[in-house]
């Protein structure tokens, strides 16, 4: 963050004021009360005194003769809290403050630190939609063999490597869940991912780079394959250069085709330069010509040709990646083994996979198998082949257990062929703990996945979401907060920041989030359903019932819609119109979980936990939400629960939120 510094008393509360004002402690008075008390013990020298029996006595006026810090978590929750608060304050507004207030994790104690401020340039902009985590496979990178030193460099490259210095970085195959109100997310993407302390974790010394798809110039449409794979390809490979920062493909495909300017992109993006180009052909030969510019002032950093056989793309990417890497200071090792055949189908098939209809999965699945009956053991190939099996049984278009049995076994034969494919030992990760209940087990796969591509946003922003589950809010934080550097343009990481919030209570700021997802995407299901349920715990039920319409129209299942609105008219103390509605649900299989929350609302806890159970049977995706889902909270202690939890293999997940 900085240098460890001593303000005068003055100058402390001054800073404190400025905090006090952001949009981040608008209207939290118990979260003001609690810094303003931290820092003031701080300045009186009391800081390493500061225990958490004392805040729940000196702050929340706990009686010393009862209180137990064992059994009473406010502290716990609220010190979580506000360093939340912190880490978003400090990547927002107070990204300029000179002295900065640190919480340090695991400690009560406040510390001062004096920063310099972040060039504007480097700020991270907007977010916006990142891929499911099936399409993680994708792109997969190779490993990076060394660094080599960068040739003699024009005024640009200096102004590009003086940049990096100063810069700071930033079943239903499943049934995904969703927040509080179950999963609905449609693409059946799990990403989450949330605004960072990232000052505080960010990489000095870093450089970052976008690189825009490259325009299909051959006026031939049945090459958009090759210039979105060469695309895909480049952001991954150059992805592995060391504090080199690539931002993902999902948010630089909102530039494809738009001719904005190096400066106007790197703003909204967040990046230091930007690499443009084109593919143009004639008969078997394609030539390549790329750009790379800087985003301070459109100057040329670097640019360069590239002639090759259409029959042989995989050469003609390793060369200009290596181009580029050698460019940029960073080294990329040629893919010597792979049959440049087998790549070409793994192109194609791709090429059609994202596009995800029925009619295009399929046709990505021709190619893919082409390309394993060329050589069965290649790890992209089965990799991305698992991902079509997902994205049919998403679409109802193959039953769920036949499709994980697929995917599991087409992962596994990718892993033997290559154990360093991070995004498979993601995909295994998020099938153990979802369908095996083995959660230990699993976050090894997702660490092992983040060692193997520690920038792929899925990779981040899928870890987080299992760290959210087991309640380790400030853990899943790091993570999503990584996700979101690499992702800036995603408006998946605000209805995912709702999440959060939601889990914690904190229903205006949830909502906030939520409204930022409809205002770009209208129709985004997830946020309808989960905004229409923040309104309802904020009292707002008209606008609420107003939202869950909307969402009503979207949902292919109608049984989820009234299993919410039972929910909610329960919540509001309609319990006679609750009812009603759950009388005609008992056999819709997908709204187990809804029903059990409906009937918790109702006060009906024998009901609720026979729903569960059901969810429970038929391996429904929303229980993963089970031990973080405030709506249970009054069964806690419930052997029934306790029973649940210990199936499902989550009795170890710490629960950092409280009714408070």
């Amino acid at each position: 963050m900085g240098s460890r510094a001593h303000p005068q008393p003055k100058e402390a509360r001054q800073t404190l004021a400025s905090i006090f004002r952001s949009k981040q402690f608008s209207g939290a008075e118990r979260r003001k009360r609690l810094l303003e008390y931290l820092v003031e013990e701080a300045l009186s020298g009391r800081g390493a005194d500061v225990k958490e029996f004392r805040i729940g006595v000196d702050v929340y006026g706990r009686d010393p003769t009862t209180y137990d810090p064992r059994t009473d978590s406010v502290v716990r929750v609220d010190i979580g809290r506000l360093r939340t608060k912190l880490h978003e304050y400090y990547s927002g507004e107070g990204r300029n403050d000179r002295l900065q207030i640190e919480l340090p994790k695991g400690s009560y104690a406040v510390s001062f630190q004096a920063s310099e401020p972040v060039a504007a340039a480097q700020d991270i902009v907007t977010p916006p939609i990142s891929f499911p985590l099936v399409a993680t496979l994708h792109t997969e990178p190779d490993s990076v063999n060394g660094h080599a030193d960068p040739p003699q460099e024009t005024a640009a490259e200096r102004n590009w490597q003086a940049a990096r210095v100063s810069s700071p970085v930033r079943g239903r195959v499943w049934r995904p869940a969703a927040a509080a109100v179950g999963v609905l997310l449609v693409t059946g993407s799990l990403v989450i991912a949330v605004r960072e302390g990232a000052r505080r974790h960010a990489r000095v010394g870093s450089g970052s780079l976008a690189i825009i798809p490259f325009v299909n110039l051959t006026n031939d449409p049945a090459n958009d394959y090759f210039s979105d794979g060469l695309t895909d390809d480049l952001t991954v490979s150059l992805g592995k250069i060391r504090d080199l920062r690539v931002v993902s493909r999902s948010s630089t495909s909102h530039f494809k085709n738009k001719h904005e300017t190096p400066q106007a992109m790197g703003q909204s993006l967040g990046v230091q330069a930007i690499l443009e180009g084109s593919v143009q052909g004639s008969g078997s030969r394609i030539r390549v010509i790329a750009q790379l510019n800087s985003t301070v002032d459109g100057s040329q950093i670097w640019s360069d040709v590239f002639d090759g056989d259409q029959m042989d793309t995989l050469r003609l990417e390793d060369r200009i990646a290596q181009a580029l890497a050698n460019r940029l200071g960073g080294s990329i090792a040629a893919r010597a083994n792979r049959d440049p055949a087998v790549h070409d189908l793994l192109l194609r098939g791709r090429f059609f996979l994202v596009q995800q209809t029925p009619e295009a999965v399929l046709r990505s699945m021709e190619y893919f198998q082409q390309g394993l009956a060329r050589d069965p053991r290649d790890p992209e190939c089965n990799g991305s082949l698992a991902a079509a099996y997902v994205y049919l049984a998403n679409m109802g278009q193959k039953p769920a257990k036949e499709a994980v049995l697929m995917a599991r076994s087409l992962i596994r034969k990718a892993l033997d062929a290559d154990p360093s494919y991070g995004a498979a030992h993601l995909m295994l990760g998020y099938m153990i703990y979802m369908e095996d209940h083995d959660w230990p087990g699993a976050e090894l796969e997702f660490k092992k996945a983040v060692e193997l591509s520690p920038n792929s946003p899925d990779v981040r922003n899928n870890y987080g979401a299992f760290l959210m589950y087991r309640g380790r809010f400030d853990e899943a934080l790091v993570q999503f907060s990584r996700g979101r550097e690499i992702d800036p343009l995603n408006v998946m990481p605000h209805a995912n920041m709702g999440s959060l919030y939601s889990f914690m209570g904190d229903y205006p700021h949830a909502e906030g989030e939520y409204r930022t997802v409809l205002k770009t995407n209208p129709k985004h299901l997830f946020a309808l359903v989960m905004l229409a349920d923040v309104l309802a715990y904020e009292g707002k039920y008209d606008a609420a019932f107003e939202e869950l319409d909307r969402a009503r129209t979207l949902m292919a299942e109608p049984g989820m819609a009234a299993a919410v609105k039972a929910s909610l008219l329960a919540r509001q103390g309609k319990r006679d119109q609750a009812r009603e509605i759950l009388t005609h649900l008992d056999s819709i299989q997908g709204a187990f979980y809804m029903q059990a929350m409906a009937y918790m609302e109702l006060g009906d806890r024998d009901s609720a936990f026979r729903f569960l159970e059901e969810a429970y049977r038929a391996h429904d995706g929303n229980l993963i939400t089970l031990p973080v889902n405030r709506t249970f909270l009054p069964v806690h202690s419930d052997p029934r629960f306790q029973d649940l939890l210990r199936r499902m293999g989550a009795l170890s997940s710490r629960k950092t939120f409280s009714r408070e």
